[in-house]
């Protein structure tokens, strides 16, 4: 008779993704508007989130948003 073994299992804890939006400053310029959006993405990605997709860039009268999904724990 052969012997069995039991594999053995380590159970890891799942984690729950969180999602969150991260908003740009509102200007004139997006040139401006892009390299702020840059140093709060720097931030949050210091922070453990991750960019999740591409910006999106609204542009509400006149003036340049950018927005940014974050992921953080996948």
């Amino acid at each position: 008779m052969a012997a069995s073994k039991k594999a053995g299992s380590t159970t890891r804890k799942k984690t729950i993704p969180e999602y969150k939006m991260v908003k740009s400053i509102e200007s004139d310029s997006l040139n401006y508007v892009t390299a702020r959006m840059g140093d709060i993405v720097s931030k949050e990605m210091a922070d453990g989130w991750l960019p999740h997709g591409t910006p999106m860039t609204l542009i509400e009268d006149g003036k340049y948003i950018l927005v940014q999904a974050m992921v953080k724990g996948v």
